[in-house]
C-alpha cells in the first residue's frame, strides 16, 4: 500500500507483507506443577501477533502519522523501522539515519541527564568534540536547569521528555520516528519541540509519528495510516487517516440515541454554563437524564462512563466531589465518544465534610497537552451560593455544546471554599471528541458561514 509517492527511486521507508509475534508463556492449568514436566513433553507455541502483513511506502521528506488505538501495533512497528525489533514475517527496507524519539529509551536512569547524553554519543563514535556540542546542545534546549546533572531516576516524565527530545534533535536524521512522546510536557515546551521538527522536515528528513491525537496529526503530517488490532485499515492523506480512525473510535463507543435536529446536534456555540440543579428528591435522586444520584457522600465518580482513572486529587479538605453523572442531548451516556456539536450536562454531587462558608465549584477543559482551553466558576460568573453545613450535599448542572476540535479532551472540577481549593479532580473525566463530516484545524469550532456575494 502506497502512502505517499516517492521522490527518488528509493523510498525511505518501504514494508512488505510485515508480521511481528511474540511468544506467551502459557498459563498454568490448576493443580499443575509445571516445574515437573519432563522435557520432552510438547507444548503448543502460544504466539502474540502484534502485527499481521503491513505493508506501506514513505517517500523521502514526507511526514506520516499513525493512528490507532491502545494496542493497535503503533510502537511495535516503530521500533520494526527503527531497527530495535526484527520482523518474524515480511521485510523492512529504511534508507536513511534512524533517529527513534522514545520516553526513557536508551537511558541509565541511575546517571544524570548529562551523562546519558554524553554515553549515548560516545556508544556512537562521536569524537570529543562533537560529544561536548551534543551535551551542550541539550542542556540547552531541555531547559531543566540544576537537574541535568541529576540522576534521571529523579525526573519527572515532562523533564524526561525535554531530556529525550533535546538528544533526538541535536542531530539532524534523515529519518526522525517519534513515538508519542509529545503528549508530555508543557504547552510551551511542546510547541517548540513542533517548532523543531518541522525546522528537520524543511532540511528534507522524513518523519514517522505516532499519536492518539487527530489535531497533532493533521498539524504535523502529510499522510496517514491507520492500525486496527495489528492490522493496517487505512493508508492515505493525514485528513483521510483521520477520518478512518474517527470511525474506529466511533466504533469503540457508541454515540447511539442522540437526538439531532435534520441530521445534526442541537448547539449553540461553547460557553460552559455552570448552575445549581433543580432541587433533588427526598432520597437524593435526581431527574432520569441526571441518572440516580444519593446524597450519602459516598465516592461513586468511577461509575461515570467519561471517568479518567488517571486523574489527580488533592486540596485542603473539608468538602469532595462525589459524583458526577453525564447526560448527552438530554439522554444518560454510556461511552466517553461524543460528537462535535453534542449537547453535554453534567450533574455533578458535592459533599461538605466541614461547613463550606462560599461554596465555589470550579470547572476547567484542558486538551491531551493539559493546556486549558477554558476554565470558570461559580464566583467568576457572579454566582454566590448559601452556605453548607458539615454532612450536607449539594448538587450542580454543568452544561455546555461540544464546540470542540476532535481529539482527546479533559475535564477537572474543584470545590473550593471561596477560593480555597478544597479538592480538586484534575482530569477526572475524559472526553473523544470526533466529528466525522466536517475537517478543521485548531482547538475550537466556529460556526462560520462562507457565502459568494455578487459584484454589481
Amino acid at each position: 500500500m502506497m502512502v505517499s509517492q516517492t521522490k527518488d527511486d528509493a523510498p525511505a521507508v518501504r514494508l512488505d507483507g510485515v508480521g511481528k509475534s511474540f511468544k506467551l508463556a502459557r498459563a498454568p492449568k490448576p493443580g499443575e506443577r509445571r516445574f515437573f514436566r519432563r522435557r520432552s513433553q510438547a507444548e503448543p507455541e502460544n504466539l502474540f501477533w502484534a502485527l499481521r502483513d503491513v505493508s506501506f511506502t514513505v517517500g523521502t521528506g514526507r511526514a506520516l502519522g499513525i493512528l490507532g488505538l491502545n494496542g493497535a501495533g503503533k510502537s511495535t512497528l516503530l521500533n520494526l523501522i527503527a531497527g530495535v525489533l526484527q520482523p518474524t514475517t515480511g521485510t523492512v527496507e529504511v534508507n536513511g539515519r534512524v533517529q527513534l524519539l522514545q520516553l526513557g529509551a536508551g537511558f541509565v536512569p541511575a546517571l544524570s541527564g548529562r551523562q546519558n547524553v554524553a554515553s549515548y554519543a560516545r556508544e556512537r563514535g562521536l569524537s570529543s568534540r562533537q560529544i561536548e556540542e551534543r551535551v551542550a546542545f541539550v542542556e540547552e534546549f531541555a531547559d531543566i536547569g540544576a537537574f541535568f546533572d541529576q540522576p534521571m531516576q529523579t525526573y519527572s516524565s515532562g523533564m524526561q521528555a525535554r531530556v529525550a527530545f533535546g538528544n533526538a534533535f541535536a542531530v539532524d536524521p534523515e529519518i526522525l520516528i517519534v513515538d508519542e512522546a509529545l503528549a508530555v510536557g508543557d504547552a510551551v515546551f511542546t510547541n517548540k519541540c513542533f517548532r523543531r521538527i518541522q525546522d528537520i522536515r524543511s532540511r528534507g528528513a522524513t518523519v514517522l509519528f505516532t499519536s492518539h491525537s487527530s489535531d497533532a496529526v493533521l498539524r504535523l503530517c502529510d499522510d496517514g495510516l491507520v492500525l486496527h488490532k495489528g492490522e493496517l485499515i487505512a493508508a492515505g492523506s493525514a485528513r483521510d487517516a483521520v477520518k478512518e480512525y474517527t470511525s474506529v473510535i466511533l466504533g469503540h463507543g457508541s454515540t447511539h440515541g442522540v437526538e439531532r435536529e435534520n441530521g445534526a446536534a442541537v448547539s449553540e456555540g461553547f460557553g460552559p454554563c455552570v448552575a445549581t440543579a433543580g432541587a433533588s428528591d427526598a432520597d437524593g435522586s435526581v431527574s432520569e437524564a441526571g441518572g440516580a444520584m444519593r446524597a450519602d457522600g459516598i465516592d461513586r465518580l468511577r461509575d461515570n462512563p467519561l471517568y479518567n482513572a488517571e486523574e489527580a486529587v488533592y486540596g485542603a479538605g473539608g468538602g469532595r466531589i462525589v459524583e458526577a453523572r453525564s447526560t448527552v442531548n438530554g439522554h444518560a451516556n454510556d461511552a466517553h465518544v461524543v460528537q462535535r456539536g453534542d449537547q453535554l450536562d453534567i450533574f455533578v454531587r458535592v459533599f461538605s465534610d466541614d461547613p463550606i462558608e462560599v461554596p465555589n465549584l470550579g470547572f476547567i477543559v484542558t486538551d491531551h497537552l493539559n493546556v486549558s482551553f477554558f476554565a470558570t466558576n461559580l464566583l467568576w460568573k457572579g454566582d454566590k451560593e448559601p452556605a453548607t453545613s458539615a454532612g450536607e450535599s449539594r448538587l450542580y448542572q454543568i452544561g455546555f455544546p461540544v464546540n470542540l476540535a476532535p481529539g482527546t479532551w479533559f475535564i477537572t472540577m474543584a470545590i473550593a471554599d471561596g477560593m480555597t481549593v478544597l479538592q480538586q479532580r484534575d482530569a477526572a473525566l475524559r472526553l473523544e471528541v470526533v466529528d466525522p463530516e466536517h475537517y478543521s484545524i485548531g482547538p475550537g469550532w466556529l460556526d462560520l458561514r462562507f457565502k459568494s456575494l455578487a459584484e454589481a
